[in-house]
């Protein structure tokens, strides 16, 4: 948009209105209390982001007219085309708008590739059932980006390329190895877990052949290979709304 002269506006909810984000809580004594944090977490997560769409969708013919207002020569157009840019997972926006008889269109950018966290969110937003291993995949990516993600920052600024490692990288263990995981960590709060998860978790992923990208050339390049090698997208997308 930059550089087009449109009208661009923001729909969310304002700090002051929505609680805080919440993260998962892993200062636990059990691995069964570590699960069920993980699925609260997630559950909480889909509400969340189920009130963000509800105040999106409350406020984006006000914010339409608030535009036309400011731009009046909008008015004369025959039709007005409104773009709304959100992350893929917020698929309820337009289910929403397609109901209310919008005459509406999505792009979900690169085949709507979710990892397990977002998948779990969904499906708890959308009322579908969330088994056990997608629980504990979930659980495995989010501690996978609470240590890893701020170097894949660095690496590249395209977040869907994090967002797919990051799933790849949950989905490669089974839920046997992820109780194994967690199984063998401290579980007493964040500033301790990360220190442990980071250097035994890069261990085994050498052991199934993969190494943490240290540039975007290989990051793309793992990316790139494990697409080429199964015919369906690692993190797919199982909730069909």
């Amino acid at each position: 948009l930059y550089n087009t002269n449109k009208a661009v506006t923001v729909i969310d909810i304002p700090e002051d209105e929505t609680e805080r984000e919440q993260k998962l809580y892993l200062s636990v004594t059990s691995l069964r209390e570590l699960f069920e944090n993980s699925r609260y977490y997630l559950q909480t997560q889909a509400e969340r982001m189920k009130k963000r769409e509800e105040f999106m969708l409350e406020r984006l013919d006000e914010k339409v007219n608030i535009e036309l207002a400011k731009y009046p020569e909008l008015k004369t157009k025959p039709n007005i085309v409104v773009l709304l840019s959100m992350g893929s997972i917020h698929t309820g926006i337009y289910h929403a708008l397609k109901s209310d008889g919008r005459d509406v269109e999505r792009d979900s950018g690169v085949n709507s590739v979710f990892g397990p966290s977002d998948e779990a969110q969904r499906r708890f937003r959308f009322g579908k059932q969330v088994d056990d291993v997608l629980i504990a995949q979930a659980t495995l990516e989010i501690a996978f980006q609470n240590v890893f993600n701020s170097k894949l920052r660095k690496l590249t600024d395209e977040n869907e390329k994090i967002i797919r490692f990051d799933g790849f990288v949950a989905r490669l263990f089974n839920i046997n190895e992820i109780i194994n995981i967690f199984g063998n960590l401290p579980l007493h709060g964040w500033d301790i877990f990360k220190g442990s998860f980071e250097n035994y978790i890069q261990y085994l992923l050498e052991k199934k052949g993969i190494k943490i990208p240290e540039s975007e050339e290989e990051l793309d390049k793992l990316l790139t290979a494990q697409k080429n090698k199964i015919n369906k997208p690692v993190a797919k997308d199982t909730t069909n709304v």
